[in-house]
């Protein structure tokens, strides 16, 4: 039995619920009743009837959610929750947690995996780091100028005068590691622990460095302080402490982390614009007409969710009641608003312009359209891209040849007769100056921001990998219909082959064409608006070829020629218009007589000309594909400026095809939107979606142009070229920093620059270097769409 609709209400068993207004109506008094399904159902009005019978399922589905998922009841669904998911490193995705943590590979903080408006973990990293900061620059400062004091005036760090048992370049010291101490054992804890956790698991990275870059100068500095002091001897000239490095290197790390944490929260904008467009609350109807506001999170599937004019839809699903303008450029880049009224699909994140509206909530949260896109480019961000392979391998070795850089760093030295102080200085400058950072970010950071880029210019990457195939491709293989061309073709001519009427050829079709998603079907159907569907039973699709069932206990098939004739179904001189003609055209027969001919037209998008010079001067050979005949392909091709057409294709033929021109050596991407597309979309380097396209397509695909716009091809060609430039260069940076860096560290051009490289100005390289590779791939966010 149908929920609420047509059943008595628990107070008064002789009332009822209108299914479509919601009034309890006694069924005595009911202006108007009517059965359905062997359940009646009474109206307080006949214009309440009038819309019940023409969309019965609409107002069933309605009534139904509000009575289980709004009221207190046993049979209430668990509410759809925005997932929290988890949180990962943007260098190493394999690693998840539940909360905030550390990467036990690498040391860097990790990230939410699904981005949120308001990022409480990273705020919440910038506010740690930028206290710690500020403390280590307080106490920093004072730290470094005590061993300049004797130039300010205030003594010398090695003047030999002694006071009250010391000398006043011991307490020079002594004040020094009074100072330093809150650095290193309170500011510098974290890199402490994480450097920690890298040597437990013998995961070596760049916090293991710098734990050895800080904490080797501090405790070589108070064992030193202690033997002199406790020797009951003055301090010599030759006595040096390093506790001014602990501290500035720990200071200069700060600076890095904070710069780079900030850079890398403005590198994941694009997607947490996207977040910001899903509203948090909903105005839900009530079976007694009243309104409740309640989070998103804990509405159920088929809420009737009221949108008011100017709001934002936080749902996906259908208008039961209302008419109204909503303005969708968010999904299909159309700046115009849609007229939406009852029976009309919504998407969450668009705005309702005008009008109220009330949707039957049919995906919700974590479910809806632009969550999903969100989910997919936050996924793309963290997968990675075959060029890291080489950054993966480098950095898997760097921090062992940094250590033991540094350790024949200061054992050569000491053998050529340098004092302890010169080359422990130069072998701290070497584990300081590296920066496998630099490497692991390289990648990560331009394709979070290109990936970014791209979503919010309708262009989606599935995978960082499609993002570097797209660019190498050198041959795309597009589809034509729902392509490059407006995939809404429609039905120019119904020509009769027997003694049938068009329109009993076009009912004929109707018939089995409403059970089918291709274009055509659609074409059919809406050419046959306003006659009643016929029933069709035995329903059989061949892809790519046509469709079979039985109408009226007779057999009817729709298809193409060739399907046709693989039925036995002789065409003879019926099909002379068919295949030569510009227009595509399906046939129909009835009981094995071809009984008529359905020509389509389908304009040409109006964008798709430009699009196509535009990926043909980038390099790109443009190949047509598809299942029409030649003679409609010619006439697309011809207007486009595309010479290689292959026509009449099964789905089977265009992967072919696309295997053919892999064997030859070419790189190939296919575009397409339909089923048909499937198996060449998974066949090719990368394929590419229209958004509008089937689900199976959609499925298949590497990429989806969710504006449904062939301009989103162009705009994914220029994203994946520019993003493969940007980790060449970032890759250059990094590897060039440290092949430049390191040796200068050691000391082996002293004698021909005439300078050594100090371990305070090696933290300034450190921290710069990871800063200006993730500024290089900010500089993404600038290409032109």
């Amino acid at each position: 039995m149908h929920c609420c609709s047509g059943e008595k209400t628990e107070s008064k068993p002789d009332q009822h619920i209108d299914p479509v207004c919601k009034m309890t109506v006694a069924a005595a008094t009911a202006k108007a009743t009517y059965e359905l399904d062997g359940v009646s159902y009474f109206f307080c009005c006949q214009g309440c009837a009038d819309k019940f019978k023409a969309s019965p399922d609409v107002y069933l589905k309605a009534a139904e959610a509000v009575s289980v998922s709004i009221t207190p009841s046993s049979r209430k669904p668990a509410p759809v929750k925005i997932s929290t998911s988890g949180y990962t490193c943007p260098m190493h995705p394999e690693i998840i947690t539940d909360g905030p943590d550390d990467c036990p590979l690498c040391g860097m903080a990790l990230e939410p995996m699904m981005p949120s408006a308001v990022d409480e973990s990273a705020d919440e990293e910038l506010k740690d780091t930028t206290k710690r900061l500020a403390l280590s620059a307080a106490f920093t400062v004072p730290v470094v100028l005590l061993p300049m004091s004797h130039m300010l005036g205030m003594g010398t760090a090695h003047d030999t005068t002694a006071t009250s048992g010391f000398n006043s370049h011991l307490l020079n010291c002594w004040a020094q590691f009074a100072l330093a101490t809150p650095v290193v054992a309170y500011a510098a804890i974290p890199f402490f622990a994480r450097g920690a956790k890298s040597l437990s698991g013998f995961n070596l990275n760049m916090f293991t460095l710098l734990s050895l870059g800080i904490g080797l100068p501090y405790l070589y500095s108070l064992l030193s302080l202690l033997a002199v002091t406790f020797a009951a001897g003055e301090a010599s000239h030759e006595h040096i402490v390093y506790f001014e490095s602990a501290t500035v290197i720990a200071t200069l790390a700060w600076v890095g982390q904070l710069l780079e944490a900030k850079a890398r929260i403005k590198s994941t904008s694009a997607v947490r614009e996207l977040v910001t467009l899903l509203p948090t609350d909903a105005t839900v109807l009530l079976p007694d007409g009243s309104e409740v506001k309640m989070p998103i999170a804990d509405l159920s599937i088929h809420a009737r969710v009221k949108v008011r004019p100017g709001e934002r839809i936080a749902v996906d699903g259908t208008v039961v009641e209302g008419r109204g303008s909503v303005n969708e450029s968010l999904l299909t880049g159309e700046p115009m608003p849609v007229l939406k009224e009852t029976g009309s699909n919504v998407s969450a994140g668009t705005i309702n312009v005008d009008g109220s509206l009330v949707i039957d909530a049919e995906r919700i949260g974590t479910e809806t359209l632009l969550s999903q896109i969100v989910q997919l480019v936050s996924q793309a961000q963290r997968s990675r891209v075959p060029v890291q392979k080489m950054a993966d391998k480098v950095s898997s070795v760097f921090v062992p040849s940094v250590l033991a850089i540094s350790a024949l760093t200061m054992a050569g030295w000491l053998a050529v007769g340098a004092s302890l102080p010169v080359a422990m200085s130069l072998a701290l400058a070497v584990l300081v100056v590296a920066c496998p950072c630099a490497l692991g970010l390289a990648t990560p950071m331009s394709i979070v921001v290109a990936s970014g880029v791209a979503a919010k210019a309708g262009v989606l990457f599935k995978e960082a990998r499609s993002l570097q195939l797209l660019a190498e491709c050198d041959t795309l293989v597009i589809d034509k219909t729902g392509t490059l061309t407006d995939g809404t073709p429609r039905v120019s001519s119904v020509v009769t082959l027997s003694n049938m009427l068009p329109h009993e050829v076009l009912a004929f079709a109707a018939a089995l064409e409403h059970k089918s998603e291709h274009p055509l079907a659609t074409a059919v159907v809406t050419a046959n608006k306003g006659k009643a569907i016929l029933d069709c039973t035995d329903f059989a699709s061949s892809a790519g070829l046509g469709i079979t069932g039985s109408v009226t206990n007779k057999k009817v098939a729709v298809g193409s020629s060739r399907f046709l004739e693989e039925l036995s179904i002789n065409l003879a001189a019926q099909s002379t218009n068919g295949g030569d003609s510009n227009l595509t055209s399906v046939f129909v027969a009835v009981d094995g007589l071809c009984v008529g001919r359905i020509d389509f037209d389908d304009a040409i998008r109006p964008e798709a000309q430009a699009a196509i010079q535009e990926l043909q001067k980038r390099g790109l050979k443009i190949v047509m594909a598809t299942g029409d005949g030649m003679g409609a392909a010619n006439h697309v091709a011809t207007a486009l400026g595309i010479t290689q057409v292959h026509a009449s294709l099964l789905p089977s033929a265009k992967a072919a095809l696309v295997k053919e021109l892999q064997s030859a050596g070419a790189k190939v991407a296919m575009a397409g939107d339909g089923i048909n597309d499937a198996p060449a979309l998974a066949q090719a380097g990368v394929g590419i979606a229209m958004g509008a396209g089937a689900d199976v397509a959609l499925q298949a695909a590497d990429i989806v142009l969710i504006q449904n716009d062939i301009q989103g091809l162009v705009k994914a060609h220029k994203v994946s070229r520019a993003m493969l430039s940007n980790i060449t260069e970032n890759l250059w940076l990094a590897f060039g920093y440290n092949l430049v860096a390191i040796p200068l560290a050691t000391g082996l051009f002293a004698s021909t620059l005439g300078f050594t490289l100090d371990p305070m100005a090696a933290a300034v390289g450190m921290s710069l270097s990871s800063v200006l590779v993730i500024g290089n791939a900010l500089r993404l966010k600038a290409i032109k769409l």
